[in-house]
């Protein structure tokens, strides 16, 4: 064996000893790990929508029902999620007047459920790609990196049909998103900490 093979065989020992770290941050281990915690991997978004459905139930005189509103419960009522019925409306100077009933079905209320606020959270994000992410750094004694996502988002429940969202003046959603997933280094490995929407 020649002098200069023996340092290149030990260099090689060396490095095939040498333990490799598994908690090295990478995208690859920061995606697993992502995808490993549910509330990270798919999470609910929310948005604005107002659908003023809790004015519900309401009665509209037969000449207010080419108010747009009520036009709006048309399509409601055909999708099944408002019902309408002919009834007699009391009127100011005595008598009754034709008119309609407005109310919520049951499957109205299931989908529109606190309508009293108006964020609505029909948006489902999935992370398909880590995108970047920080250096660890400690941050009050927490090892840990902020990490970007690329995902994947559609709308869920009532917002999937499109009549409904041109209906309530809602934007087209873009494919793909990014949201932010905090990391934090413990003696277990790599844990979501947060994720930050």
């Amino acid at each position: 064996m020649t002098r200069t093979a023996v340092p290149i065989l030990i260099a090689l020992f060396m490095v095939g000893c040498a333990k490799t770290d598994p908690n090295a941050p990478s995208a690859e281990l920061f995606l697993q790990v992502i995808q490993a915690t549910p509330a990270a991997a798919t999470q609910r978004l929310c948005q604005e929508v107002n659908t003023r459905l809790i004015e519900l139930p309401r009665e509209y005189r037969k000449y207010e029902t080419n108010d747009s509103s009520f036009a709006k419960f048309k399509v409601l009522a055909k999708l099944g999620y408002v019902s309408i019925d002919k009834t007699k409306i009391a009127h100011s100077f005595g008598g009754t007047v034709d008119g309609y009933s407005v109310a919520l079905t049951e499957k109205g209320r299931e989908a529109f459920a606190h309508e009293y606020d108006s964020k609505r959270c029909i948006v489902e994000w999935k992370a398909q790609q880590v995108k970047d992410f920080t250096p660890p750094s400690d941050v009050a004694g927490l090892n840990i990196s902020r990490v970007n996502v690329n995902g994947q988002q559609t709308y869920t429940g009532w917002a999937t049909d499109a009549e409904l969202r041109g209906l309530f003046k809602m934007r087209d959603l873009p494919a793909e998103a990014e949201q932010t997933v905090i990391l934090v280094l413990k003696n277990t490995g790599w844990q979501v900490l947060e994720s930050a929407q």
